[in-house]
């Protein structure tokens, strides 16, 4: 494995454990109800903050795939393992060799690291398109750490009741 990947392997491997850690202790300090979380999380100064959390989790506008589903689990719940497999194929496109391993875009670079069984395949993911529309949660038109921050973030809310089905 090139050496720059196994730093940013390892780099987001850090943040995963600080953000679960954090989640745990919140979730022991906490004596809020989900009530009270949800007046905090829902008022008018986060809306711009929260927006892009209601559509993860939910249908892709005409699609069969769900936004954030990115290990495309039977059930399509939102789990810590589609922010891993998204920080996974983030850290690949970071620390790819452009000049030695021509690709065309991101969907090449899913491709590649599919058949290396680097990443695990979705089969709903069948170009670019489909690969943003599933990935890119915030919207941005930038595959990055913030859609893994943003799937992680769902998780914990859900978690915590706020998010409702």
């Amino acid at each position: 494995m090139n050496k720059k990947v196994k730093i940013i392997a390892l780099l987001i491997a850090s943040m995963l454990l600080i953000v679960m850690a954090c989640n745990k202790i919140f979730a022991e300090t906490t004596n809020l109800s989900p009530a009270d979380n949800a007046k905090t999380v829902n008022t008018e100064e986060n809306e711009e903050e929260v927006k892009y959390i209601k559509n993860i989790g939910k249908p892709y506008e005409g699609t069969d795939y769900i936004v954030g589903n990115v290990d495309n689990d039977e059930q399509g719940n939102i789990e810590i393992n589609d922010a891993t497999e998204l920080l996974s194929f983030i850290a690949y496109i970071l620390a790819w060799d452009y000049e030695n391993d021509k690709v065309n875009d991101d969907y090449d670079i899913y491709q590649k690291l599919v058949e290396k069984k680097i990443v695990k395949n979705n089969e709903k993911i069948k170009n670019v398109e489909d690969l943003y529309n599933i990935c890119d949660v915030n919207e941005d038109n930038v595959i990055s750490v913030k859609d893994a921050a943003e799937i992680l973030r769902y998780y914990a809310c859900k978690g915590a009741g706020l998010i409702k089905d």
